[in-house]
């Protein structure tokens, strides 16, 4: 997924390797990481699915959530994420691909 501004949302959702974490991480336009998943220095993380609120989803603390937060993703128009007063904005683009498994390292 890709904003305006060339931030890329890269969602890890479904792992080939069951020991592996579901995950996240956001990249500027030149590549330079921008946001990951159980970052410690990254402070809250929010994500709002079409305006709803999920809270942090790859938080292990709320790991049960992270169902619910798939579902809603394969039907968003938008998927927003807020970090230290930030709001990075992204159109849901090929949702189909949620559901591949892939490599969550």
């Amino acid at each position: 997924n890709k904003s305006t501004d060339g931030n890329i949302l890269y969602l890890r959702l479904n792992c080939k390797i069951t020991t592996q974490k579901t995950s996240f991480s956001i990249e500027d336009k030149d590549g330079k990481e921008l946001l990951k998943a159980h970052d410690p220095e990254a402070g809250q993380v929010q994500f709002l699915i079409d305006n709803k609120n999920y809270g942090n989803p790859f938080d292990l603390v709320n790991a049960k959530k992270m169902p619910t937060f798939k579902t809603a993703l394969s039907k968003a128009k938008s998927i927003k994420v807020f970090n230290n007063a930030k709001l990075y904005t992204f159109a849901n683009g090929k949702a189909e691909l949620l559901e591949k498994p892939v490599t969550c390292n």
